[in-house]
């Protein structure tokens, strides 16, 4: 079942579910939108809300759920808690804190049930998550995992500046669909988190940069961002000390300084006001035809020893941009529907091994490359 398959992500998704020979059911809130979408794909469809009495009943002949509606913040403890009560394999594409720390607490009632709980299974965590595995036998006393990611290399390119026009209707910049603006939309409520001595520390917006320059070209300052490596590599590998980094613009970086006294005042209402914007614009922005997406991460022991390697990504039209969730996703699925999977809360690297990335078209890894400090 793909649950959120009528967003944008979750079409996509479905579309190339269907290309690859799988008949999901497609599942979502809304009855209309869901069976206009299953006589496109010519597919069985549900239709039922996560709080709804019904949800456990939609479940109940479902092996796998792979769940495209966020923000996961929202989605992930919800479902989760109904694929474990109906013994159902759980598969996202999220990478929020919230959501993957939902998924964590329900790992011993997962583990009893024999159920499958795969967060990070799409964009910004995989290929991060599968880095980590290939370079951690090179360092396996790592105690500190850095990790930094540029979503385009194209010059104009800008993360905050496509949701901002998204916002506001207008074209241009990386693809941004709804799902993504309303994930970032919800982030912008929390202050960034990083994992310190393996407890979890909330710091000021753009309090921490790389002093080290990691990007040749587009956006190369490097500002603490909530990625779901804070969760995930100390779940999957023990390392007690993680912090993230997202690559911006100098103006991206003020914007971020004056969000920390504009945070206050993102009351619901506002937030609920800004997420409808979102939504009546799904298919207008549009990516830079030709830039790549770069991926990079350090490992370090307490010596002051460390590892490092890059991936890049270039994105393909056919898909909007969203090659990497929409393989990296369906992989993960595929492996899970063919192998006999423990129960718990896993990642999608987790659950196929680091070499998932050889699946997906465009993902290319650079190898190990000379480790200097930050």
């Amino acid at each position: 079942m793909i649950y959120g398959a009528t967003g944008f992500t979750g079409r996509l998704i479905a579309a190339q579910a269907v290309t690859a020979g799988l008949r999901p059911i497609l599942a979502g809130r809304n009855p209309k939108a869901v069976q206009a979408l299953s006589r496109s794909l010519e597919l069985p469809w549900r239709a039922f809300d996560l709080g709804d009495e019904k949800a456990p009943h939609s479940l109940a002949d479902i092996d796998l759920v792979l769940n495209c509606a966020g923000p996961f913040s929202h989605t992930a403890p919800h479902l989760g808690q109904l694929c474990v009560r109906s013994k159902t394999h759980y598969v996202d594409i999220g990478g929020e804190l919230q959501g993957l720390e939902a998924l964590q607490a329900l790992h011993q009632q997962a583990q009893s049930s024999q159920v499958a709980l795969v967060g990070a299974a799409g964009l910004a965590v995989l290929p991060t998550d599968c880095m980590t595995r290939m370079l951690l036998p090179g360092l396996p006393d790592a105690s500190r995992l850095t990790v930094a990611i540029q979503y385009s290399d194209h010059p104009e390119a800008s993360l905050l500046g496509s949701i901002l026009r998204a916002l506001l209707g207008m074209k241009h910049g990386i693809m941004v669909g709804p799902g993504s603006v309303a994930t970032a939309l919800e982030s912008l409520r929390n202050r960034p988190v990083l994992r310190q001595d393996s407890h979890l520390c909330q710091v000021p917006w753009a309090s921490r940069l790389l002093q080290r320059p990691i990007f040749r070209h587009g956006p190369a300052l490097g500002v603490i961002f909530p990625w779901g490596d804070v969760i995930c590599a100390a779940h999957s590998h023990g390392i007690p000390n993680v912090e993230a980094y997202l690559a911006v613009h100098r103006w991206e970086l003020m914007a971020m300084k004056c969000l920390n006294l504009v945070q206050p005042l993102l009351r619901p209402k506002i937030l609920e006001w800004l997420l409808q914007r979102a939504a009546r614009h799904q298919y207008a922005v549009h990516f830079h035809e030709g830039a790549r997406s770069t991926f990079w991460i350090r490992l370090e022991n307490t010596t002051g020893k460390g590892v490092q390697g890059r991936m890049t990504h270039t994105p393909s039209s056919a898909l909007a941009g969203y090659d990497l969730t929409v393989y990296g996703s369906l992989a993960v699925v595929k492996h899970m529907l063919e192998k006999e999977i423990p129960g718990g809360f896993t990642t999608g690297a987790g659950v196929t091994g680091s070499d998932i990335w050889r699946s997906i078209p465009g993902l290319q890894w650079h190898g190990e490359e000379p480790a200097h400090r930050l």
